[in-house]
This record gives structure tokens, C-alpha cells and sequence, in this order.
């Protein structure tokens, strides 16, 4: 596939109050993105709503959430997230030394649940 030209632009500042953000994955649905970083006291997985950064009138409308879901589990920063090929699952890699498999559930009230699944790359 041959392109004619390529385009770059800015499009929005996602920001965590400070906190770095090491990794970036966008859903195949192109409807949200996963951040992974570096929390508070430990790592942070957010799942954020695309359609505010592609659309400035749906930016500055107040009733559309641009944070999805927090997922804090990790007890180190997060280096890396990715979306499985089908969409239906997330992974994200620590400094903890673990691997989660996040499944997503049902949407209730308008939040993400999710179904941790920990790997350990840890000797036992």
C-alpha cells in the first residue's frame, strides 16, 4: 500500500496531574485508548474516551466522560499496555514484575468493569 502523503497533527493533551505516561494503545473500535504510567504510589492503567480527543464539540461538552476507567492494581509503573486482537481484553506489563490481563465487562451505569487475570514473571 502506497501512501501520497503522510499527515501528522496534534490533536489533544491527555494529561495524569504530573505523572509520566510510558504507553499508548489505541481500541481497534477507535472509540477509547489505554494509557500506562506511573500512579500516585504505584502504576496506572486508564482507559480513556477517543471520541473527545477527535472532535473539539464533543471536548467541551460536559456530559461526555474523557476518563472511562482507572485501573491501579499494578504496585509499580507501568511500562506497557496493549489491546488484544479482538478488542475484548487489555495487558499491561510493570516494574512489579506482572503481567495482567484485564477482560471487560458489561458497562453498568456508564463505568468499565473489568476481570483481572495476574502473570507473574516472578521465580516461586
Amino acid at each position: 500500500m502506497a501512501f501520497s502523503s503522510i499527515s501528522i497533527f496534534f490533536l489533544c493533551e491527555i494529561s495524569l496531574k504530573d505523572k509520566p505516561i510510558f504507553s499508548v494503545d489505541v481500541h481497534q473500535e477507535c472509540l477509547k485508548f489505554a494509557t500506562g504510567g506511573q500512579g500516585l504510589d504505584s502504576g496506572r492503567v486508564v482507559i480513556w474516551n477517543l471520541l473527545p480527543v477527535l472532535s473539539e464539540k464533543i471536548e467541551q461538552d460536559e456530559s461526555v466522560p474523557k476518563m472511562l476507567c482507572q485501573l491501579d492494581n499494578h504496585l509499580a509503573c507501568v511500562n506497557c499496555v496493549r489491546w488484544s486482537p479482538n478488542g475484548q481484553m487489555l495487558a499491561s506489563g510493570s516494574d512489579d514484575k506482572l503481567v495482567m490481563i484485564w477482560k471487560m465487562s458489561k458497562v453498568l451505569s456508564n463505568k468499565i468493569a473489568a476481570i483481572i487475570y495476574f502473570i507473574s514473571t516472578q521465580n516461586t
